[in-house]
């Protein structure tokens, strides 16, 4: 199964080569890798507060600024090394804008539809933000361990897994939030449980 992947896969993700473009100035202009990464956070706190309006117009511009969030996950790593300043806080400063930015995404989703419906959105958020947050924490503890090739993910046709998420701007634009939270909330444990198996079989394998 990994080899067919594998020959699927292309060099580069579509979001690194978007990251690529988005990076040139940031290079140009020398700015230092970390405030790139904090821009990043910032993206996804404003695509938060938008979500958290209830309002759907606000909520699709929220959906464009997570997409942009989630690529700045690349960019400051591509500024960090062409400008040759990759350090240890930075790659971890790294995982931990990128794990905010999901989390929040979750939970902003979860209060516009609190704010929107009767249904059990907000719990849903809730729970699935929490899974990402033990997924992400267990696959850096691995590579941690393991170094960086424990951890590596093949895209299949430049899209990887995680990739998904980005499937939240035609979800928003066609107001289908509540149903891809209920999705999430049943997706995201089961996610969690692979990620353990994973950890486990890697940890043993040595």
């Amino acid at each position: 199964m990994s080899k067919i992947i594998k020959i699927f896969s292309l060099p580069f993700a579509w979001d690194q080569k978007v990251a690529f473009i988005i990076s040139k100035p940031f290079i140009y202009f020398n700015i230092h890798p970390n405030i790139v990464t904090f821009i990043g956070i910032l993206l996804g706190f404003v695509s938060f507060f938008l979500y958290s309006s209830g309002n759907l117009f606000f909520a699709k511009i929220a959906s464009l600024f997570f997409f942009l969030a989630a690529c700045f996950d690349h960019v400051d790593g591509v500024v960090a090394r062409k400008l040759k300043k990759t350090s240890v806080m930075g790659h971890y400063l790294d995982h931990l804008g990128v794990c905010i930015s999901y989390v929040i995404l979750f939970i902003g989703l979860g209060l516009y539809e609190e704010k929107n419906s009767n249904t059990l959105g907000l719990n849903h958020a809730l729970v699935s933000a929490f899974c990402i947050f033990l997924i992400m924490s267990i696959r850096l503890f691995l590579e941690r361990l393991k170094g960086g090739s424990s951890i590596h993910q093949n895209n299949i046709l430049g899209f990887e897994q995680e990739d998904l998420l980005y499937l939240i701007i035609p979800i928003t634009f066609f107001d289908k939030i509540g149903v891809f939270l209920y999705y999430s909330y049943l997706g995201t444990p089961i996610f969690l449980i692979i990620t353990l198996v994973i950890f486990i079989f890697k940890i043993k394998k040595s």
